[in-house]
């Protein structure tokens, strides 16, 4: 968070799902977001829009695995954050 505070302080609700023809969507949640007073996404005030635009991430691409570094590499094809879009994003397991 900007705050420096962990993102499960907010009750996080999300999904991320892999294909078998290696692509993947990750969506990702904060569950005290405000609603919309006007029941329009497009007609949000720039607090509503900025407070969603805060608690919410979601990207999507594609996705490979190296089973002997413990690794899993996605590659960024579109995101709700557009820097994101083209970043090879490495992760590692737990040990």
């Amino acid at each position: 968070m900007p705050d420096g505070s962990p993102l499960s302080r907010t009750d996080p609700k999300g999904l991320m799902i892999f294909t078998a023809d290696g692509r993947f969507s990750w969506q990702l949640f904060r569950s005290d977001r405000p609603k919309f007073a006007s029941k329009n996404r497009m007609q949000g005030t720039p607090e509503e829009n900025a407070a969603d635009l805060r608690g919410s991430l979601a990207y999507f691409g594609t996705y490979s695995v190296d089973e002997p570094e413990k690794t899993i590499t996605t590659i960024v094809e579109g995101s709700t954050f557009p820097n994101s879009e083209g970043e090879a994003l490495k992760r590692s397991s737990p040990e």
